[in-house]
């Protein structure tokens, strides 16, 4: 079953509200594209560099 969603926002002005609050999330999303890979690959750095003997003796 196809659901057909209509466009009602035509000929209608977004508030300068809704617009701050779009480009805050906007910018928030795309600063989300660099800080989980670069939170992945730290992580991996950590793990590959740790020494085995530090998670072995912390029980981790």
């Amino acid at each position: 079953m196809a659901l057909l969603l209509q466009d009602d926002t035509l000929g209608r002005e977004i508030s300068a509200k809704n617009k701050r609050q779009a480009d805050v999330l906007w910018k928030i999303l795309m600063a989300m594209r660099l800080v989980i890979p670069g939170y992945v690959i730290y992580a991996i750095y950590l793990y590959w560099t740790m020494p085995p003997s530090a998670y072995l003796l912390t029980g981790h």
